[in-house]
C-alpha cells in the first residue's frame, strides 16, 4: 500500500537510514516536497555548502549517474533531484540500472516525477524492483481531514470539527492552499477558536466555489459570468483537464439536492447525503430549485461529450472548457 510505504520512508528517515536511490511520484507536490525536507536534512543536514545539494530540471538519466559519482569537495554527502523521468527511455533505464549495482556512495538521488508513472513501463517496474518507488497521492476522505487538522494544530489554530470539513470540502486536494490558509488563519484567530462560518468568512474563495458559480451561471444562461468564473479557476492554476470531473460532480450534487428536497429531507440530513458541509447545502438547495432536471441532465451530456473529445485528443481540454460554457448557456 502506498500509504504504508510512506510510514516507512519516514521512519528510515527518522532512524537515519538513507537509499542510493529514490522515485517520488505522484501529484500530491507538498508531501513530495516535505518528504524531501526530512530527507534532506538526514542526507546533508544544515551543510551551507550549495554543491551539497543540486536539483537538475530535465537532466537524462545518464548525465544525472555521471554528476552522482563526481566526488564531492568540502561536503561529505550529496544530494541530487532530478526531474523529468516522466520522459526516461531506454537509454536512461540502461544507465539507472548501471548506476543501481554500484551507486556512489556519497550521494543520494531523487527520481521527481509529477504524476505518477506507468505501472507498466519498465521504468517503473526498475525501480520497484530496486525497491525505490514512492508514491504521493492525494490523500482522500478522514486521512485528509485528519491531515488537515494535524497542520492546524502545528500552527497552533483551533479549529471545530465543522471548519475542518469546510476546509476539506473547499479548498482540498491542494494541501498547499491549505496550508497557506491555514496560516492565514491562524494569524487571523490569535488564540480564538473558530468556527465553519468564520473560516468561510477569511478563507480564499475555493475551487469547488469557482465552480459551483459556474455551473450555476452556465445552468442559468449567464455566459460572461460563467466564463468570468472559468477564468478564475485557470488562472488559479487549476488544470483544465480536471476541471471537466469537477464541474460534472457539481451538476451531480445539484440534482442529488433536487431528489432529496423534493423527497422532503431537510438541510442537515441533505447535507449528509450529499457529503458537504451544511454550509453549502443552502447554495445546493437554492440552485436545484432554479434548475430543472432537463436543464441537469442536458449539462451533464454536454460534459461527458467533452470529456469523450479531451480524452481522444479530439479537443484540447481548456477549449473544451470554454465550448461548454458557451454551449450550454446559449
Amino acid at each position: 500500500m502506498p500509504e504504508e510505504r510512506l510510514k516507512r520512508l519516514a521512519k528510515d528517515l527518522e532512524e537515519g537510514r538513507l537509499k542510493p536511490v529514490y522515485l517520488f511520484e505522484g501529484p500530491d507536490e507538498y508531501r513530495k516536497l516535505r518528504a524531501l525536507e526530512a530527507l534532506k536534512k538526514v542526507a546533508i543536514g544544515e551543510s551551507p555548502a550549495a554543491m551539497a545539494f543540486e536539483w537538475l530540471e530535465g537532466v537524462g538519466a545518464a548525465r544525472v549517474c555521471e554528476l552522482a559519482r563526481t566526488v564531492p569537495f568540502f561536503v561529505g554527502k550529496r544530494l541530487l533531484v532530478a526531474t523529468g523521468v516522466e520522459k526516461y527511455g531506454d537509454a536512461d533505464l540502461a544507465a539507472l540500472s548501471e548506476y543501481a549495482e554500484d551507486p556512489a556512495p556519497d550521494a543520494v538521488v531523487v527520481f521527481w516525477a509529477e504524476r505518477n508513472l506507468d505501472r507498466r513501463k519498465k521504468l517503473f517496474k526498475f525501480f520497484e524492483k530496486i525497491d525505490a518507488a514512492y508514491g504521493f497521492d492525494h490523500l482522500a476522505g478522514r486521512a485528509r481531514a485528519t491531515r488537515i487538522a494535524a497542520e492546524a494544530e502545528k500552527l497552533g489554530l483551533k479549529l471545530s470539527e465543522d471548519a475542518v470539513a469546510f476546509l476539506d470540502y473547499a479548498l482540498a486536494p491542494d494541501l498547499f492552499t491549505v496550508v497557506r490558509e491555514l496560516e492565514k488563519l491562524a494569524a487571523y484567530a490569535g488564540d480564538e477558536g473558530l468556527s465553519a462560518a468564520a473560516v468561510a468568512e477569511v478563507a480564499a474563495t475555493s475551487r469547488v466555489e469557482k465552480a459551483y458559480d459556474t455551473v450555476r451561471y452556465v445552468g442559468e444562461g449567464k455566459l460572461g459570468l460563467a466564463l468570468a468564473a472559468l477564468r478564475r479557476l485557470m488562472l488559479s492554476g487549476e488544470r483544465p483537464e480536471s476541471m471537466i470531473g469537477l464541474f460534472a460532480r457539481q451538476v451531480r450534487l445539484i440534482w442529488l439536492a433536487k431528489e432529496l428536497r423534493d423527497a422532503g429531507l431537510g438541510p442537515a440530513e441533505i447535507a449528509s447525503r450529499l457529503k458537504v458541509p451544511p454550509l453549502y447545502v443552502g447554495e445546493y438547495v437554492g440552485a436545484a430549485e432554479r434548475l430543472d432536471a432537463d436543464r441537469l441532465a442536458e449539462l451533464h451530456r454536454l460534459l461527458a461529450e467533452l470529456d469523450r473529445g479531451v480524452k481522444t485528443g479530439r479537443v484540447p481540454a481548456a477549449l473544451a472548457l470554454e465550448l461548454f460554457a458557451a454551449r450550454a448557456a446559449t
